[in-house]
């Protein structure tokens, strides 16, 4: 009986699927340092100071899509495909662009950085860190993706996981070292890494191409600008929820609901890591006319999202009673609504696909300026009248009809430009989405019977045991549809 070496399974993997296992073993790792982060600084740091720094940080994506139209996300992704013989070129010219207008956001702040100190409840240091880190973490995105597009995994892998143990210690370092300012330090330590690495990426860009390419500047403004309150609209979404906690109830309501948030967000890691080997197969099929590899290649994905999600939900007690002192368990009320939500978001992220390649940017606008005023004033109404848990049911809420309508949507796209194919089946997806939404609720009703749930998670590994086969199978066919 011959044994296969790890090394001849590894060499057997197409590009897509090697690509695809390194990033998810590397999203692990992140998920490592996130929960041991969680475990460190909840014991470092007060509710108080917790709380702080999660209401900082809860404004860097805002910053990040503000300054940069959200140029780093689906738009840069799919001029990779489609000018796919000048990637160099492109890479430095989109970090061109968003350079200077960072620059001239910041020079806008500048001339009116009291009245927005103020409405910001930060000072002028912290949005400086703000804007600093934004332009570090988009080079960084602009660099991933650059990789991502022809499966270069090694180079970020590395570099993620660097970073990522870096952003750690050196953020512990400056909590103990300080007395007043844990949470600045925090994060200031943290911009400042990042912008020393990141500007080396950046550099890299300027070797390979120029700055300052009138057309591609064109391209890249002409598709992100009418993108950028899509873009704004969804990260307000998933931000607010904190900022209005800290506002209506407290700096320490807003630290507890901030670690249930970064724990539930942890699976974005993982959707995080599919979704960017997605986008560009996802592109390259509808290029090649291959729509019917879409539907179980996505299919398998947004079920082994949920089991992800299931699995956080199932443990979320015992996980808050590792990672965090008693004041903050209250946490685990909230998680269960926020996993299941950022399964929504992956969907969503699934279904822009379509209106990403054929460059419907207008719409998607409108549907994301609709959807997240709806949650901002959803949010204010529940967590003033049911307090700052109501905050994760909101949120659940929103994103489950954000998911519909971006679903109608794509519809339209296909019947339009793809002769109303069947690419992705409504009741498949409903199905699995039903599944996942009773199983945590499930898990959620049992959270005070320990032996019941761990009964029936038992039971879950059981069945996957018996189902292993047939998912291999299916890892088997997204492999082939990689080749």
């Amino acid at each position: 009986m011959f044994s296969v070496r790890p090394e001849d399974k590894w060499a057997g993997l197409s590009k897509p699927a090697e690509a695809s296992v390194a990033f998810t073993l590397c999203r692990v790792f992140q998920a490592a340092a996130a929960a041991l982060s969680t475990a460190v600084f909840t014991r470092l740091m007060s509710t108080e100071e917790f709380g702080r720094f999660t209401v900082i940080n809860s404004w860097l994506p805002i910053i990040m899509v503000l300054t940069t139209f959200g140029m780093s996300g689906g738009v840069f992704r799919q001029s990779l495909v489609k000018f796919e013989d000048r990637k160099d070129e492109l890479a430095a010219s989109a970090s061109g662009v968003i350079t200077v207008t960072i620059l001239l956001f910041y020079g806008a702040y500048l001339l009116m950085r009291r009245q927005i100190n103020e409405a910001m409840d930060l000072d002028t240091l912290i949005v400086t860190g703000l804007f600093l880190m934004s332009w570090a973490k988009v080079i960084f995105d602009f660099w991933a993706n650059r990789k991502r597009n022809e499966y270069d995994h090694r180079p970020e892998v590395l570099l993620t996981m660097i970073m990522t143990s870096a952003e750690l210690i050196v953020g512990a370092v400056a909590v103990i070292c300080t007395d007043r300012y844990k949470a600045e330090a925090r994060f200031l330590s943290i911009a400042v890494l990042s912008f020393a690495v990141y500007v080396r990426l950046f550099t890299g860009f300027l070797k390979k191409g120029r700055f300052y390419d009138k057309e591609k500047w064109e391209y890249y403004l002409k598709l992100s600008i009418p993108l950028m309150p899509c873009y704004l609209i969804s990260t307000v979404m998933t931000q607010s929820d904190r900022l209005m906690i800290k506002e209506l109830t407290g700096v320490s309501e807003a630290g507890i609901y901030g670690l249930g948030h970064n724990l539930a967000w942890m699976l974005c890691l993982f959707t995080g890591a599919i979704i960017y080997s997605l986008h560009p197969w996802i592109f390259k099929r509808i290029k090649a006319g291959e729509l019917k590899a879409i539907g179980g290649t996505s299919y398998a994905v947004l079920t082994a999202v949920a089991f992800i999600g299931l699995g956080l939900v199932a443990v979320t007690p015992e996980a808050l009673r590792i990672f965090a002192p008693e004041d903050y368990h209250a946490a685990k009320w909230v998680i269960p609504p926020l996993a299941v939500s950022t399964y929504f978001l992956f969907m969503i992220e699934l279904f822009t696909c379509f209106a990403f390649y054929f460059e419907r940017s207008l719409a998607l606008t409108v549907i994301s300026i609709t959807e997240g005023l709806a949650n901002i004033v959803l949010n204010y109404l529940c967590i003033r009248s049911f307090g700052w848990i109501a905050a994760g049911y909101t949120t659940f809420f929103c994103t489950l009809c954000y998911a519909a309508v971006h679903y109608l949507y794509m519809r339209h796209i296909i019947k339009k430009e793809l002769d109303d194919a069947r690419v992705l089946s409504l009741t498949v997806m409903s199905g699995i989405t039903a599944a996942y939404m009773v199983l945590a609720a499930a898990m959620m009703v049992l959270y005070d019977h320990v032996l019941l749930r761990y009964g029936f998670i038992l039971l879950g590994l059981v069945i996957l045991f018996f189902m292993r086969d047939r998912l291999m199978h299916i890892v088997d066919a997204i492999r082939q549809d990689g080749k």
